[in-house]
C-alpha cells in the first residue's frame, strides 16, 4: 500500500517525511527492546519513550493542539486524548508505566525490569499505531519504510521487499540485499573516484563485484561501517545471506523485517552523505575543462613543449620532465583518447628502443601531455616518439569512433524495430509495457546488447514482474539471460528474427492473459468486499 496522507495546511506541520521518520524510529526502538542486557534495556527505554513522544508531538500539531513547549509525555497524551475519541487510542497504561521506568533509569540509575520490556514494547507500538490511524488516517505498517529513500530504483526494490514480508520472507530478504548491493556499488564508485579520479562517469549498470574472499573481509566491513547503525546487525545480515544462498535457510517475517530495517537505515544515511557532498560540483568542473582549439579544429597539433630537470630524491633518481601542449584533441581528451594515447606511447617507445627510458606518461584534460624520461635518452628520439604516438593515437581513435558510430546506428535500428514489435504485440486493454530499449550490456558482462522492457505503472508491481520473468524464462533459446534490471525486464538480444518475433508475441500474450486473470480476481474480490462491508454496516454502526 502506498502512503497517502493529506498535505497539512501549514508548511511547518507534519509531512509524509515526518511520518516515515516516525516509522524508522519505532522500528529501531522495537529492535532495541529485544536486548535484555542492562545497558540494552536502558537504551531501549529511551528509544521507546522517544518514539512515543515524537508520535504525540506529530499528532498534536496535526490536530491543532498547542501544548506547552516543554510538555511532558503524559501532558502530550492528555492534550491529544482530549481531542480524539477515547476509544481510538490504546496502549497508554503500558506506555505510562514505561515512561516512569524510563525516568527512573535516566535520572536515578534504576535498571528497568527485564520481564516488562516486551509488554512495554507492545504497548508503545500499539499507542503509536492507533495515534497514526486516528490523527492521520494511516496505520503504522502502511507508512512504507521505502519512502525514506530518495533514489527511485532503490525505493522500488525496498517497496517490493516490504510488500513481500508476510507472504515470502525469503524473497523479501533477497530484495533487501539486492538494494543494499546496489547502494554499496554506488558508494564504492564514489570512493574509487576519490582515490583514483577518472574523467569519465562511473557506469551505473556495472555489476557489483562478488563477495570478497576471506582475506578481504576487513575491506567489506570498512565499506559498511560509515552508514551502519550497528555493525553487529551487519554481521548477522552477512551470515543470513550466506545461509540463504548456500543452505536454503528460510527466514521468519521478523528476521526479514530486521534485514529490511538495517538496509533502509544504511541507504538513508548514505543518501544523506551523498546529498551533502554531491559529486556534481566536481563533474561540472571536469566537464568545463577541454584542450585548446586552433586552425580547422580537427587536426591534432603540438603547440609546443618545455623541459626541466628534476633533482635526485631518495629512491627516485634525477630525470627530465617534459610537458607538451596539444590542440584539437578528439573526444576532448576523455577516456577513449587517453587509452589510445597510452597504448600508442608504449608501442612507439618500444619500437624506438627507448621504452625503459620513458618512466611516466600522464595525460590531463586541458590537453597537456606529461612525460618523464631518464637523462640518457636523446632529444630527437624522444621527440620522434611523441610525434609518432600522437599520430598513431589519432588514427586509432578515428577508426574506433567510426566503428562505434556504426554500432550505434545498428543499435538504434534494432531498438526502433523492438519498440514497434512490442507496441504491435501488446493489446490495448492490458498493455504491460510502456517502453522498450536496447542498451549496451555492462551488467552481465556479455559485451553485447540487452533488450529492456519497462513495465507500465501502476501495474509494475513485484508480483507482475516476477510472473513476467517466469513467462520469458520458459523460452531460454529466444530470451537468453532473462533477469530483472532496475525494476524492468531485460534479456540479451542480437537481432529480430522471425523466431524471435513469434516467441516475443507469445510471451507477451501469455503475460497479458495472466494479467487479465489476476485483474479479474482482484475485481471480484473488491466487489465481494463491498457487498460484505455493506452487509456488515447494516448490522453495526460505524466507529466514531
Amino acid at each position: 500500500m502506498i502512503l497517502r496522507v493529506p498535505l497539512p495546511s501549514s508548511t511547518d506541520l507534519p509531512t509524509v517525511t515526518a511520518l516515515v521518520r516516525l516509522r524508522l524510529l519505532t522500528e529501531d526502538a522495537r529492535r532495541r527492546a529485544d536486548d535484555t542486557s542492562e545497558a540494552g534495556r536502558h537504551l531501549a527505554l529511551i528509544a521507546l519513550d522517544g518514539a512515543c513522544e515524537y508520535a504525540l508531538w506529530l499528532a498534536s500539531r496535526e490536530l491543532g493542539v498547542r501544548p506547552t513547549e516543554r510538555a511532558s509525555v503524559p501532558s502530550l497524551y492528555k492534550a491529544v486524548g482530549d481531542v480524539l475519541p477515547k476509544a481510538s487510542l490504546r496502549g497508554w497504561a503500558g506506555v505510562n508505566q514505561m515512561h516512569q521506568a524510563r525516568n527512573l533509569a535516566q535520572h536515578a540509575g534504576v535498571a528497568p525490569d527485564v520481564t516488562q520490556m516486551h509488554n512495554w514494547s507492545v504497548a508503545t507500538i500499539t499507542l503509536i499505531d492507533t495515534l497514526c490511524t486516528a490523527a492521520f488516517g494511516v496505520a503504522l505498517a502502511d507508512i512504507l519504510l521505502s519512502n525514506a529513500v530518495q533514489d527511485q530504483e532503490l525505493r522500488t526494490r525496498l517497496r517490493w521487499s516490504e510488500e513481500a514480508l508476510a507472504s515470502d520472507p525469503a524473497q523479501s530478504l533477497t530484495l533487501a540485499l539486492d538494494a543494499l548491493d546496489e547502494a554499496r556499488k554506488r558508494w564504492r564508485a564514489q570512493r574509487a573516484e576519490v582515490l583514483f579520479p577518472a574523467p569519465q562517469a562511473v557506469d551505473p549498470d556495472e555489476e557489483i563485484a562478488p563477495p570478497p574472499p576471506p582475506t578481504q573481509e576487513v575491506d567489506e566491513f570498512l565499506e559498511i561501517q560509515p552508514f551502519a547503525s550497528d555493525i553487529g546487525e551487519y554481521t548477522w545480515l552477512r551470515r543470513a545471506r550466506i545461509e540463504l544462498e548456500q543452505t536454503g535457510w528460510i527466514p521468519s517475517e521478523a528476521e526479514a523485517r530486521k534485514a529490511l530495517i538495517f538496509v533502509t537505515g544504511w541507504i538513508v544515511r548514505w543518501e544523506i552523505f551523498d546529498h551533502g557532498y554531491p559529486a556534481d560540483r566536481w563533474d561540472a568542473h571536469r566537464e568545463a575543462i577541454e584542450p585548446p582549439h586552433t586552425g580547422d579544429g580537427a587536426t591534432i597539433e603540438i603547440l609546443g613543449g618545455q623541459v626541466e630537470l628534476l633533482p635526485d630524491l631518495p629512491g627516485q633518481p634525477g630525470r627530465y620532465r617534459i610537458v607538451v601542449q596539444l590542440a584539437n584533441v578528439p573526444g576532448r581528451g576523455r577516456t577513449a583518447w587517453e587509452n589510445a594515447l597510452n597504448d600508442a606511447f608504449s608501442e612507439s617507445a618500444r619500437e624506438a628502443g627507448i621504452g625503459p627510458a620513458m618512466t611516466t606518461v600522464d595525460w590531463y584534460l586541458n590537453g597537456m601531455l606529461l612525460v618523464h624520461v631518464k637523462p640518457d635518452a636523446g632529444p630527437d628520439a624522444v621527440a620522434d616518439v611523441i610525434e609518432k604516438a600522437v599520430a598513431l593515437a589519432s588514427s586509432r581513435y578515428a577508426a574506433a569512433s567510426a566503428k562505434t558510430a556504426e554500432l550505434a546506428a545498428t543499435r538504434d535500428r534494432l531498438q526502433a524495430d523492438l519498440r514497434e514489435l512490442v507496441r504491435s504485440a501488446s493489446s490495448d486493454d492490458v498493455r504491460l509495457f510502456d517502453d522498450a530499449s536496447v542498451v549496451d550490456d555492462r551488467w552481465l558482462g556479455t559485451f553485447g546488447w540487452l533488450a529492456v522492457l519497462k513495465l507500465c505503472q501502476p501495474g509494475g508491481t513485484f508480483l507482475d514482474l516476477s510472473h513476467l520473468v517466469t513467462r520469458f524464462r520458459d523460452k531460454p533459446a529466444d530470451f537468453p539471460n532473462v533477469h530483472v534490471r532496475g525494476g524492468q525486464l531485460a534479456f540479451s538480444i542480437t537481432a529480430i528474427t522471425n523466431e524471435f518475433e513469434h516467441a516475443l508475441r507469445g510471451a507477451i500474450a501469455d503475460s497479458e492473459e495472466l494479467a487479465r486473470h489476476r485483474r479479474k480476481i482482484r475485481d471480484e474480490r473488491a466487489t465481494a468486499f463491498q457487498s460484505f462491508a455493506t452487509g456488515f454496516r447494516e448490522r453495526f454502526p460505524p466507529l466514531r
